[in-house]
C-alpha cells in the first residue's frame, strides 16, 4: 500500500496543471501582503506609542467585560443581553478592540482572514480531486495502472488518500505562507497586541480545520469525478450546488444537512459564530459525506468495464 501511496503522490506532484495553480496561489498570497501594506498608513512613532497605551488600558479590563458578557446584563430602555459564550465574548471582545485602533493593521484578525477563505478554499479542493481522477480517466492511465495493481478498490483508495492528503497539505502551507506575508504590515504598519501562545494554537487549529475541511471536499469532487468518469461533472454539480444551496437555507429541516452550513461550523467554531450542528457533529457529518461517495465510486469501479 506504501508504494502505491508514493506512486500517487509523485503522480499527483508531475500534474503540470496543479504546479501551475500553486504557483498562482503563492504568487497571490504575496500579492495579497503587498495590497494590505499599501493599504494601512504608517503612523508616526508618538501616535503609535499613544495607540498601545490605549490598548493597554482597554486590555486592563478584558477578564471583567468578558465576565459580564457571559453572565448577561440589562441595559436601560428595557434592553436586555442575554449570557452568551465564552467564545462569543472573547470574540466580540477582539472586534471591540480593533475599531479603537482601526487605522493600523491588527494581526491578530488573521484567524477571520482564515475562517472567510474556508469556503473558496474548500471548493478549490473539491475542484482539484475532481481534475486528479478525471485525468486519470481521459488519458486512460487508469486502466495501465490496473495492469500492475488488479484490485481496483485498493487502487481508488490509494489515489483518494493521496489527493486527500495533498489537498490538506497544499492548504495548510497556503495559509502559513499568508501569514508569513502578513508579518511586514504587523510589524511596519500594525500592531502584534493580542499575539500570544494561546492565541498561535489557535490560529493553528483554524487553519487546520480548513485544510481538513478543504481535503474533505477535495475526496468529494475526487468521488464524484471518479463515479462519472470525468472532471466536467464534479464540478458542474459544483456550481448547480451553489444555485440551490440559497433555497435550501430557507427551509429549516434541510439547513442542518447542507455541506456549507456544516464547513461553517467546522471553520467557524473558534470564533464562536454558531452552527446548525457542534463541530464535533458537523465534521461527522462531513466524514460520512465524503466516505458514503467514495464508497460509492469504489463499488462502482470494481464492477464497471475501464477498457
Amino acid at each position: 500500500m506504501m508504494g502505491l501511496l508514493k506512486a500517487e503522490v509523485r503522480r499527483f506532484e508531475s500534474r503540470r496543471a496543479l504546479r501551475g495553480l500553486g504557483i498562482s496561489l503563492l504568487a497571490l498570497c504575496f500579492l495579497y501582503g503587498a495590497y494590505a501594506y499599501l493599504q494601512h498608513p504608517r503612523l508616526p512613532k508618538s501616535v503609535e506609542v499613544k495607540r498601545n497605551e490605549l490598548l493597554a488600558q482597554v486590555d486592563a479590563g478584558k477578564a471583567a467585560s468578558i465576565g459580564r458578557c457571559q453572565r448577561g446584563f440589562r441595559q436601560p430602555p428595557e434592553f436586555d443581553i442575554p449570557p452568551q459564550t465564552k467564545d462569543e465574548c472573547e470574540r466580540e471582545w477582539s472586534e471591540y478592540l480593533a475599531s479603537t485602533d482601526k487605522d493600523r493593521f491588527h494581526f491578530s484578525e488573521i484567524r477571520k482572514l482564515f475562517v472567510s477563505l474556508g469556503l473558496p478554499l474548500a471548493f478549490l479542493g473539491w475542484f482539484i480531486g475532481a481534475t486528479f481522477i478525471g485525468a486519470d480517466w481521459h488519458s486512460g492511465s487508469l486502466a495501465t495502472t490496473l495492469t500492475w495493481e488488479p484490485r481496483r478498490f485498493r487502487l481508488l483508495l490509494a489515489k483518494a488518500i493521496a489527493c486527500a492528503g495533498m489537498i490538506f497539505t497544499i492548504v495548510y502551507v497556503l495559509l502559513t505562507l499568508l501569514l508569513v506575508a502578513l508579518l511586514p504590515v504587523a510589524n511596519f504598519k500594525g500592531t502584534f497586541h493580542g499575539v500570544d501562545a494561546d492565541w498561535w494554537t489557535a490560529t493553528a487549529l483554524t487553519a487546520g480545520r480548513v485544510a481538513l475541511v478543504s481535503g474533505m471536499f477535495g475526496l468529494i469532487g475526487f468521488s464524484i469525478a471518479a463515479l462519472a468518469r470525468n472532471t466536467a461533472a464534479a464540478v458542474g454539480l459544483a456550481f448547480g450546488y451553489f444555485l440551490i444551496d440559497g433555497f435550501a437555507r430557507s427551509t429549516e429541516r434541510l439547513d442542518p444537512w447542507l455541506l456549507v452550513e456544516n464547513l461553517e461550523g467546522v471553520v467557524s467554531s473558534s470564533l464562536g459564530l454558531g452552527a446548525a450542528y457542534s463541530t464535533l457533529q458537523a465534521t461527522g457529518l462531513l466524514i460520512v459525506y465524503s466516505a458514503t461517495a467514495f464508497v460509492m465510486a469504489g463499488i462502482l469501479l470494481i464492477y464497471r468495464d475501464v477498457a
